[in-house]
């Protein structure tokens, strides 16, 4: 048997790990969220889903659901990938933090030795917070009608930049500017960092970056997009231009349990790759997100939201949630935990639903 097959005997055989458990709540919020989950599928509102649940450095739950394709019987497993979408952000962060850590990578060097076109004030963490100064709109469309990483540059380049650090736009071609920053730093392609530097060390074993590795992995999820009329139906084709040209902000392809050892070392960190004191820099909020703060009022109505570096946060009067969603043609994923309490939650789905955003927020809203 291997460690995989292992792993979700022990875990499905003997259940919830209620040892692990920090609150009093935690074991029926997971049975609560079982059962939502299960529903949708009934139902139709998701077509395949993975969860994975972190308490006190110990996974509490892990569990697949549904179907890798609509019409189909192979089932989602705990070794079936999904496309991330901007769940690759996170990724890059702590990418970054850990060269920092080993080679004093200077988050503040500015970067117009790398790039003579950028305002001499540019910085790595402007670019890990989305403050550049460049303004995001039609930058996705490009990336979408096949827009190499080259062109993309040369086009960011004539573009007009205001004064960074002053204002947020989420713009996955500006955060994208790391590869370059990275690879000529340390002399492999950003995708081989990520491996050296984070997957490997993380026993992310079967995680890849770029379009080649999803595309060759047999066990995968495929995606299903909303129609007009709400359902969902299968996607004729796989996304690839975001692996393909900027994979620092879109192009990482994980399982549930490689997921799950991410989740881990947010949470608790890894020594010697970072402490948990070393994580917690990039959780700082940087900069106000008005617009994902309206997104999440009816958790709270006294809420703030804010980008941090490679994260988000959500701000309550009793909570302090780390977080970021991916959507990516027809999947949509999510993680977030509460530092603080040593919880946190990811789920990968194969569907375009705002399911996974809203249940992982009032999961971790709802724990005492």
């Amino acid at each position: 048997m291997n460690r995989y097959a292992l792993f979700a005997f022990v875990l499905f055989a003997f259940g919830f790990n209620t040892s692990a458990c920090a609150t009093s709540n935690l074991v029926s919020l997971i049975e609560a969220l079982d059962h939502k989950i299960q529903r949708s599928i009934q139902q139709k509102k998701l077509v395949g889903c993975a969860v994975a649940i972190i308490a006190d450095g110990k996974i509490v739950h892990l569990k697949p659901y549904g179907v890798r394709k609509i019409g189909q019987k192979l089932p989602i497993d705990l070794m079936t990938a999904f496309q991330l979408g901007s769940l690759s952000k996170p990724m890059t962060a702590l990418v970054t933090a850990v060269l920092k850590q080993k080679s004093n990578l200077d988050l503040d060097t500015q970067l117009n030795a790398h790039f003579s076109w950028l305002n001499p004030q540019t910085t790595i963490k402007h670019l890990l917070s989305h403050t550049t100064g460049y303004p995001r709109a039609g930058w996705n469309n490009k990336i979408e009608t096949n827009y190499t990483h080259e062109r993309l540059l040369v086009d960011l380049s004539q573009a007009q930049q205001s004064t960074p650090g002053q204002t947020y736009d989420y713009h996955n071609v500006a955060f994208s500017l790391i590869e370059r920053v990275l690879e000529r730093l340390y002399g492999h392609s950003f995708c081989q960092l990520c491996q050296k530097t984070l997957f490997q060390p993380l026993s992310m074993r079967t995680t890849t970056c770029g379009y080649a590795g999803f595309e060759a992995t047999k066990n995968k999820a495929w995606p299903h997009q909303k129609t007009k009329k709400g359902s969902l139906t299968l996607s004729k084709t796989l996304s690839k231009y975001y692996h393909l040209h900027v994979p620092s902000a879109a192009g990482v392809n994980a399982n549930i349990t490689d997921m799950a050892q991410f989740l881990m070392f947010c949470l608790e960190g890894s020594a010697p790759l970072l402490s948990k004191e070393e994580l917690s820099a990039y959780y700082i909020p940087l900069i106000e997100t008005p617009e994902t703060t309206r997104t999440y009022k009816s958790v709270s109505t006294d809420v703030k939201s804010y980008y941090a570096l490679g994260w988000r946060v959500l701000l309550t009067p009793t909570k302090r949630i780390v977080f970021h969603g991916g959507w990516l043609k027809g999947f949509m994923n999510f993680i977030a935990f509460l530092p603080d309490q040593k919880i946190g939650i990811v789920m990968l789905t194969n569907s375009e639903s705002g399911f996974t955003r809203n249940e992982c927020i009032n999961f971790l809203m709802s724990i005492n």
